[in-house]
């Protein structure tokens, strides 16, 4: 099972004016080939005139692909019906590629309830070991997550 990460970024409160979020998805496959696949959204009339006022230009046009997103929400639409487009059993997690354990599980494919909520579980459990400084604890708990991810993959 490939895991898929959707990483997302924003320079808000970093940059004085920044309001708008990214997406990247990452992955390497069953054959280690890195992966990356940075999102995009096709501008409304309504956000190439905001964009234009915001960044005083008028390069903005409707109907063009723009990197910007308003919200988090957005971003995830658009990740998983890219997502939805790989072959093969995926796991799409929202996280920082280079961590073992991604901050949450947002889809299977193909959809298995079983196996979403174990590892949906797993995650928060970790999560909630790690914060409690129980790290011994946590690390058998990734190793089950490992295994789970690889599960039919042998």
């Amino acid at each position: 099972m490939n895991i898929i990460t959707l990483e997302i970024d924003s320079f808000v409160g970093l940059c004085a004016d920044a309001s708008h979020v990214y997406g990247t998805l990452k992955w390497c496959d069953k054959e280690r080939a890195y992966h990356e696949q940075k999102l995009e959204h096709v501008i409304t009339q309504e956000e190439a005139e905001a964009l234009n006022r915001k960044d005083s230009c008028t390069s903005y046009r409707a109907g063009k692909f723009t990197y910007r997103f308003k919200t988090e929400q957005q971003v995830i639409a658009v990740a998983l019906k890219y997502f939805n487009t790989l072959p093969g059993n995926n796991i799409l997690v929202k996280g920082q590629f280079s961590a073992v354990i991604p901050d949450e599980i947002l889809m299977l494919h193909p959809v298995d309830d079983v196996k979403f909520r174990q590892l949906a579980h797993l995650i928060q459990e970790i999560h909630r070991l790690e914060e409690a400084e129980r790290y011994e604890e946590s690390h058998e708990l990734v190793g089950m997550f490992i295994e789970l991810t690889e599960e039919g993959e042998k």
